[in-house]
Protein backbone atom coordinates (compact mmCIF):
# COMPACT_ATOMS: atom_id res chain seq x y z
CA UNK A 1 0.00 0.00 0.00
CA UNK A 2 1.34 3.72 -1.03
CA UNK A 3 1.83 5.60 1.65
CA UNK A 4 -0.48 8.70 1.52
CA UNK A 5 1.14 12.19 0.71
CA UNK A 6 0.64 14.66 3.22
CA UNK A 7 -0.20 18.15 2.84
CA UNK A 8 -2.40 21.34 3.31
CA UNK A 9 -5.60 21.41 1.47
CA UNK A 10 -8.17 24.27 0.98
CA UNK A 11 -11.22 23.26 2.42
CA UNK A 12 -13.14 24.47 -0.72
CA UNK A 13 -11.58 21.74 -2.33
CA UNK A 14 -12.64 18.86 -0.20
CA UNK A 15 -16.04 17.70 -0.93
CA UNK A 16 -18.16 15.58 1.44
CA UNK A 17 -18.64 11.70 0.94
CA UNK A 18 -22.21 10.99 -0.33
CA UNK A 19 -21.75 7.86 1.30
CA UNK A 20 -20.69 8.44 4.68
CA UNK A 21 -22.80 7.15 7.24
CA UNK A 22 -23.01 9.48 9.65
CA UNK A 23 -25.82 11.86 8.47
CA UNK A 24 -26.34 13.67 11.47
CA UNK A 25 -23.51 15.83 13.79
CA UNK A 26 -24.50 16.99 17.32
CA UNK A 27 -23.62 20.64 16.92
CA UNK A 28 -22.56 20.83 20.93
CA UNK A 29 -20.04 17.78 20.30
CA UNK A 30 -18.90 19.47 16.59
CA UNK A 31 -18.19 23.15 18.70
CA UNK A 32 -16.50 20.86 21.58
CA UNK A 33 -14.11 19.60 18.70
CA UNK A 34 -13.47 22.94 17.25
CA UNK A 35 -12.65 24.83 20.52
CA UNK A 36 -9.94 21.63 20.96
CA UNK A 37 -8.60 22.44 17.70
CA UNK A 38 -8.30 25.84 18.03
CA UNK A 39 -6.15 25.16 21.29
CA UNK A 40 -4.29 22.06 20.79
CA UNK A 41 -3.96 22.27 16.74
CA UNK A 42 -5.65 19.11 14.73
CA UNK A 43 -4.30 15.94 16.01
CA UNK A 44 -5.18 13.73 13.67
CA UNK A 45 -4.87 14.38 9.71
CA UNK A 46 -7.94 13.76 7.41
CA UNK A 47 -8.19 11.63 4.51
CA UNK A 48 -9.53 12.01 0.99
CA UNK A 49 -9.63 10.82 -2.45
CA UNK A 50 -8.48 12.46 -5.89
CA UNK A 51 -11.37 13.26 -7.95
CA UNK A 52 -10.30 14.94 -11.23
CA UNK A 53 -9.87 19.02 -9.78
CA UNK A 54 -11.15 18.54 -6.01
CA UNK A 55 -11.27 15.77 -3.76
CA UNK A 56 -13.69 13.18 -1.99
CA UNK A 57 -13.65 12.94 1.78
CA UNK A 58 -12.81 9.46 3.11
CA UNK A 59 -12.31 9.61 6.75
CA UNK A 60 -12.51 12.71 9.10
CA UNK A 61 -16.21 14.62 8.79
CA UNK A 62 -16.82 15.89 11.75
CA UNK A 63 -13.04 17.15 11.81
CA UNK A 64 -13.59 18.79 8.68
CA UNK A 65 -16.86 20.38 9.91
CA UNK A 66 -15.05 21.67 12.69
CA UNK A 67 -12.55 23.62 10.59
CA UNK A 68 -15.76 25.45 8.91
CA UNK A 69 -16.91 26.34 11.98
CA UNK A 70 -13.31 27.84 12.88
CA UNK A 71 -13.37 29.79 9.62
CA UNK A 72 -9.96 27.69 8.51
CA UNK A 73 -9.39 28.08 4.68
CA UNK A 74 -7.21 25.03 4.66
CA UNK A 75 -6.75 21.43 6.77
CA UNK A 76 -4.18 19.03 6.46
CA UNK A 77 -4.84 15.73 4.49
CA UNK A 78 -3.83 12.35 3.71
CA UNK A 79 -4.01 12.50 -0.08
CA UNK A 80 -5.17 8.99 -1.77
CA UNK A 81 -4.83 8.60 -5.20
CA UNK A 82 -6.65 5.98 -6.84
CA UNK A 83 -9.54 3.46 -5.78
CA UNK A 84 -6.74 0.80 -4.66
CA UNK A 85 -8.75 -0.76 -1.98
CA UNK A 86 -6.98 1.78 0.55
CA UNK A 87 -9.44 4.26 0.65
CA UNK A 88 -12.35 1.43 1.81
CA UNK A 89 -10.22 0.18 3.97
CA UNK A 90 -9.66 3.73 5.92
CA UNK A 91 -13.77 3.78 5.26
CA UNK A 92 -14.14 0.90 7.11
CA UNK A 93 -12.24 1.31 9.76
CA UNK A 94 -14.02 5.22 10.24
CA UNK A 95 -17.54 3.40 10.36
CA UNK A 96 -17.32 0.17 11.68
CA UNK A 97 -15.36 0.10 14.60
CA UNK A 98 -17.40 3.59 16.15
CA UNK A 99 -20.23 3.12 18.97
CA UNK A 100 -22.09 6.28 18.02
CA UNK A 101 -23.90 5.33 14.90
CA UNK A 102 -27.86 4.62 15.01
CA UNK A 103 -29.18 1.14 13.91
CA UNK A 104 -30.26 2.60 11.05
CA UNK A 105 -26.79 4.05 10.16
CA UNK A 106 -25.19 0.60 10.27
CA UNK A 107 -27.65 -0.39 8.00
CA UNK A 108 -27.55 1.46 4.96
CA UNK A 109 -23.76 1.40 5.49
CA UNK A 110 -23.52 -2.45 5.18
CA UNK A 111 -26.15 -2.05 2.57
CA UNK A 112 -23.47 0.28 0.61
CA UNK A 113 -20.73 -2.29 0.97
CA UNK A 114 -22.52 -5.11 -0.51
CA UNK A 115 -24.47 -2.80 -4.02
CA UNK A 116 -21.47 -0.13 -4.32
CA UNK A 117 -18.33 -1.77 -2.72
CA UNK A 118 -19.28 -5.37 -4.14
CA UNK A 119 -18.74 -7.17 -1.14
CA UNK A 120 -20.11 -10.70 -0.87
CA UNK A 121 -22.16 -11.14 2.33
CA UNK A 122 -19.30 -13.48 3.73
CA UNK A 123 -16.89 -10.73 3.59
CA UNK A 124 -19.27 -8.56 5.27
CA UNK A 125 -19.34 -10.66 7.78
CA UNK A 126 -15.44 -11.11 7.97
CA UNK A 127 -15.10 -7.04 7.99
CA UNK A 128 -17.40 -6.06 10.33
CA UNK A 129 -16.31 -8.84 12.95
CA UNK A 130 -19.71 -8.93 13.88
CA UNK A 131 -22.02 -12.04 14.16
CA UNK A 132 -24.04 -13.25 10.76
CA UNK A 133 -27.25 -12.70 12.43
CA UNK A 134 -26.73 -9.54 13.73
CA UNK A 135 -25.55 -8.13 9.79
CA UNK A 136 -28.88 -9.76 8.56
CA UNK A 137 -30.63 -8.19 10.96
CA UNK A 138 -29.09 -4.85 9.77
CA UNK A 139 -29.37 -6.08 6.65
CA UNK A 140 -33.19 -6.65 6.82
CA UNK A 141 -34.14 -3.41 8.40
CA UNK A 142 -32.69 -1.52 5.57
CA UNK A 143 -35.42 -2.88 3.80
CA UNK A 144 -38.30 -2.16 6.64
CA UNK A 145 -40.91 0.43 5.84
CA UNK A 146 -39.79 3.88 6.82
CA UNK A 147 -41.61 4.15 9.69
CA UNK A 148 -40.10 0.82 11.42
CA UNK A 149 -36.42 2.38 10.55
CA UNK A 150 -37.36 5.74 12.24
CA UNK A 151 -38.81 3.65 15.79
CA UNK A 152 -35.89 1.63 15.55
CA UNK A 153 -33.51 4.21 14.85
CA UNK A 154 -34.70 6.24 17.60
CA UNK A 155 -34.64 3.17 19.84
CA UNK A 156 -37.84 3.04 20.27
CA UNK A 157 -38.76 -0.42 20.00
CA UNK A 158 -35.59 -2.99 19.36
CA UNK A 159 -34.58 -4.15 15.79
CA UNK A 160 -36.05 -7.50 16.75
CA UNK A 161 -39.59 -5.98 17.04
CA UNK A 162 -39.26 -4.42 14.31
CA UNK A 163 -38.32 -6.54 11.59
CA UNK A 164 -41.24 -9.23 13.04
CA UNK A 165 -43.96 -6.08 12.60
CA UNK A 166 -42.72 -5.28 9.41
CA UNK A 167 -43.64 -8.86 8.03
CA UNK A 168 -47.26 -7.13 9.16
CA UNK A 169 -48.53 -6.46 5.47
CA UNK A 170 -51.37 -4.18 5.81
CA UNK A 171 -49.85 -0.85 6.57
CA UNK A 172 -52.63 0.52 9.22
CA UNK A 173 -52.43 -2.64 11.11
CA UNK A 174 -48.49 -2.63 11.09
CA UNK A 175 -48.66 1.29 12.17
CA UNK A 176 -51.28 0.36 15.17
CA UNK A 177 -49.80 -2.18 16.61
CA UNK A 178 -46.10 0.02 16.21
CA UNK A 179 -48.15 2.83 17.94
CA UNK A 180 -49.06 0.33 21.06
CA UNK A 181 -45.75 -1.17 21.01
CA UNK A 182 -43.80 2.49 21.33
CA UNK A 183 -46.48 4.27 24.00
CA UNK A 184 -47.16 1.01 26.37
CA UNK A 185 -44.07 -1.07 25.30
CA UNK A 186 -44.46 -5.22 24.15
CA UNK A 187 -41.90 -8.32 24.64
CA UNK A 188 -40.54 -9.75 21.37
CA UNK A 189 -43.09 -12.60 22.23
CA UNK A 190 -46.17 -10.55 22.01
CA UNK A 191 -44.82 -8.40 18.91
CA UNK A 192 -44.49 -12.32 17.65
CA UNK A 193 -47.79 -13.08 18.63
CA UNK A 194 -49.28 -9.83 16.68
CA UNK A 195 -47.33 -11.22 13.62
CA UNK A 196 -48.88 -14.56 14.01
CA UNK A 197 -52.25 -13.73 14.48
CA UNK A 198 -52.30 -11.37 12.05
CA UNK A 199 -51.23 -14.18 9.67
CA UNK A 200 -53.74 -16.32 10.56
CA UNK A 201 -56.82 -14.42 11.04
CA UNK A 202 -56.09 -10.93 9.00
CA UNK A 203 -57.93 -9.05 11.80
CA UNK A 204 -57.51 -5.69 12.58
CA UNK A 205 -56.01 -4.69 16.21
CA UNK A 206 -58.60 -3.05 18.71
CA UNK A 207 -58.14 0.51 19.46
CA UNK A 208 -55.15 1.84 21.06
CA UNK A 209 -58.15 2.87 23.53
CA UNK A 210 -59.32 -0.05 24.31
CA UNK A 211 -55.52 -1.84 25.47
CA UNK A 212 -54.88 -2.02 28.55
CA UNK A 213 -51.28 -0.41 29.22
CA UNK A 214 -50.91 -3.14 31.94
CA UNK A 215 -52.46 -6.73 32.62
CA UNK A 216 -52.86 -9.11 35.08
CA UNK A 217 -51.58 -11.95 33.64
CA UNK A 218 -48.60 -12.06 31.20
CA UNK A 219 -50.51 -14.07 29.36
CA UNK A 220 -53.58 -12.40 28.69
CA UNK A 221 -55.34 -10.47 26.30
CA UNK A 222 -58.52 -11.54 25.53
CA UNK A 223 -58.83 -8.68 22.96
CA UNK A 224 -56.60 -10.07 20.54
CA UNK A 225 -58.20 -12.87 19.86
CA UNK A 226 -54.76 -14.85 20.58
CA UNK A 227 -52.67 -14.82 23.58
CA UNK A 228 -49.92 -12.60 23.77
CA UNK A 229 -47.65 -11.00 26.48
CA UNK A 230 -47.80 -7.45 27.11
CA UNK A 231 -44.81 -5.75 28.80
CA UNK A 232 -45.13 -2.00 29.99
CA UNK A 233 -41.47 -2.04 30.91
Amino acid sequence: MQTPELRNLSVDLIDENPDQVRKEYDLNALNELADSIAKVGLIQPISVLITADRFKLVQGSRRLRAHKLLRRQSILANIIENENGEALAIMLHENLFRNDLTPLEEARFYQRLLDVEKLTFQQLIHYTNKAENYVNARLLLAACPPEIQEAVDKRQIPISHGLELAQIDDPATRSQYLAYAISCGASLATVKYWRQGYEANKTAPPSLDTLPTKLDHPLQAPAFGWYCAISGE
